[in-house]
């Protein structure tokens, strides 16, 4: 499954959503293209994150979307220590408490989380944006996962948004629901500051 949203705060701090919610099964998508070429220079993009280290399948991911993104004409997004922090967090807590949701059960949202992490820090403006998913067995994989977000508008907007710089990648190697095959669960942040 996979969700996405993006919140942009002003100067004056006013809550703006950009894109709403959305939500798809990763095995509906299992037909779905991944440009070849952008994901052959992507090491272990079909590496399954329970037998992958987490740092691998991150660096994985990140080629991937990068991948489409200069597909594009887009500018690559590079990896920030403070967002990943963020997602690592993020997908750990759906994984324990078993949600699967931009918003925890305790109310936090991405901004809090983010902000938590220091990332909006001594920004005067920002944009944050955030793309869920969750996959077992062969749609676990980080090609199965960029696949899945490119063939839905809502995440595909989000992982195309020319303005973003920064991105977070927050791996668990378990997935929020009980499933019959291994699974990971992903969050991505997204984020630019000024």
């Amino acid at each position: 499954m996979v969700l996405s949203d993006t919140v942009f705060l002003s100067p004056v701090r006013r809550v703006r959503r950009l894109a709403t919610a959305s939500v798809l099964i990763l095995a509906v998508l299992g037909t779905g293209t991944l440009n070849t070429a952008s994901a052959a220079g992507c090491t272990g993009s079909q590496a399954q994150p329970t037998s992958a280290s987490r740092s691998a399948v991150n660096r994985t991911t990140v080629c991937l979307i990068n991948a489409e993104r200069r597909r594009r004409g887009l500018r690559s997004v590079r990896l920030n220590a403070k967002l990943s922090a963020a997602a690592r967090l993020h997908s750990r807590d759906m994984v324990d408490r078993q949600y699967f949701s931009h918003t925890e059960p305790d109310g936090s949202t991405l901004v809090s989380r983010v902000r938590a992490a220091g990332y909006l820090d001594g920004a005067s403006r920002w944009k944050v944006g955030e793309i869920l998913a969750w996959g077992s067995g062969a749609y676990a994989s980080p090609r199965a996962i960029v696949r899945a977000w490119m063939r839905s508008p809502g995440h595909r907007e989000q992982l195309l948004t020319p303005d973003y710089r920064d991105i977070g990648i927050g791996l668990n190697a378990r997935a929020p629901v009980v499933v019959p095959a291994a699974g990971a669960t992903y969050t991505v942040d997204f984020g630019v500051t000024r």
